[in-house]
């Protein structure tokens, strides 16, 4: 018999008859389950039913009722499975929250510098980088304490192989069951890894921002609460986040949405391959310091966000880390200087100002250019391509077709003016 049910009372009683079971339900179960010599809480990390540190499975919750009639109680099913939930949730607790009030309270613990967290545990120098790991280990800080609040951000360890970039990233929490690591064939089962663990790392970002999978991406980075059927549950739930990402990758290329790319924190590491690595233990051994520091911060009121300065610092450099839009130098080569000068355009006539969709035919009379109708990806790609030049969409429909038009919504200072007008 479980030991969640022989610690409670028999049920069982006698008469000249015989023996008899005691009728109850789920409230009388509840009771007599308070009332007995173990403790049963609600792991809200996990999501599990625990009985003295030991996890209580569903399966077995789905058939208690059958040990509590055996125990002398008649018990139904559902009483039985909700009593159990119901005791077990008046006891919630978070391991995380509570690892992060242990070291706040604990006087023993002292905090380090943030100011140069950077430097000292990632070898990385530069005020940057600095404050873009402060504010992803508020971020961390922010989720637990507060969840399901916005943190829109991933910090992005950018280094060779081999240089324990996924290594440092675990060396930030003491129970490996709070880091987690993804493939971008995992990404649409990410969600569910994101309630389990404190910091979940998308390995080799330049996989998961394929074309395929960026808006898959974006929306696991925006998204501060996510519907999921929890264990024990009979219903979808929203449940909001009390973790953070992070990613690594090896190359420069590796940002290819345009508007989306400010979300990456990226921290370009000094690392050399099979020449040095980060000192992961230097990490893991100041690891309650670091997060007591990031703790502080966060009892201070700072926000788990770059100032606008350091922002702006971020975006110019990921400018760098991007892929280039296929459309650009067509654009930049055969029409930008007509579009600027444009009151209005379509996406489909800077398509075919820009030849993009052109190829050349033979005749018997000659070479000819062939415009191919453009597909939807071409269309994406040079709405991505004009706002990478400075172009904006009107946020009405204008003229006779009633659509939102495109013009640029900066000053050209070539001094050249267009040849071709597209009003």
């Amino acid at each position: 018999m479980h030991k969640l049910v022989e610690k409670t009372p028999s049920g069982w009683w006698v008469d000249d008859s015989g023996w008899h079971r005691t009728p109850c339900n789920a409230g009388d179960l509840a009771a007599m389950i308070r009332g007995a010599a173990y403790k049963l809480r609600f792991n809200e990390l996990s999501m599990e039913v625990q009985l003295d540190g030991v996890h209580v499975t569903s399966e077995w919750m789905e058939t208690a009722y059958v040990e509590f009639q055996e125990h002398g109680w008649k018990a139904k099913k559902n009483d039985a499975y909700d009593a159990i939930l119901q005791v077990a949730k008046k006891s919630r607790f978070h391991p995380i929250e509570q690892y992060f009030r242990r070291i706040e309270q604990d006087k023993s613990i002292k905090p380090v510098d943030l100011s140069t967290c950077a430097q000292d545990y990632f070898g990385v120098s530069g005020e940057l980088a600095n404050e873009m790991f402060c504010a992803f280990l508020r971020g961390a800080v922010w989720r637990v304490l507060n969840p399901g609040c916005q943190f829109d951000a991933v910090l992005t360890l950018k280094g060779p192989q081999g240089i324990r970039k996924t290594s440092a990233l675990r060396a930030l929490v003491p129970d490996p069951e709070w880091f987690s690591s993804s493939s971008h064939d995992q990404l649409k089962d990410q969600t569910i890894a994101l309630h389990r663990v404190l910091i979940t790392e998308l390995g080799e970002l330049e996989h998961h921002t394929g074309k395929r999978s960026a808006g898959a991406l974006k929306n696991l980075i925006t998204n501060p609460r996510d519907l999921q059927r929890v264990p024990y549950g009979r219903a979808y739930e929203f449940m909001p986040r009390r973790s953070v990402l992070a990613a690594s990758v090896n190359g420069d290329d590796f940002l290819r949405d345009t508007t989306g790319n400010r979300r990456f924190w990226v921290v370009d590491l000094p690392q050399q391959q099979h020449v040095d690595v980060i000192d992961t233990d230097h990490i893991a051994r100041n690891r309650d310091r670091i997060w007591k520091a990031a703790i502080a911060q966060y009892r201070d009121g700072l926000k788990p966000m770059l100032g606008e300065a350091h922002q702006g610092l971020s975006d110019k450099r990921n400018e760098g880390y991007s892929v280039e839009n296929p459309f650009t130098t067509a654009v930049e080569l055969r029409c930008l200087h007509a579009l600027k000068a444009s009151k209005g355009f379509s996406l489909l006539l800077a398509i075919e100002l820009s030849l993009v969709c052109a190829s050349i035919e033979k005749t018997d009379d000659g070479d000819r250019v062939v415009q191919r109708p453009p597909t939807t990806r071409d269309f994406q790609l040079m709405a991505e391509c004009l706002k990478g030049l400075g172009f904006e969409r009107e946020p009405n429909p204008t003229g006779k077709e009633r659509t939102r038009k495109w013009r640029f919504n900066g000053t050209d200072n070539t001094g050249v003016k267009s040849r071709v007008c597209v009003n």
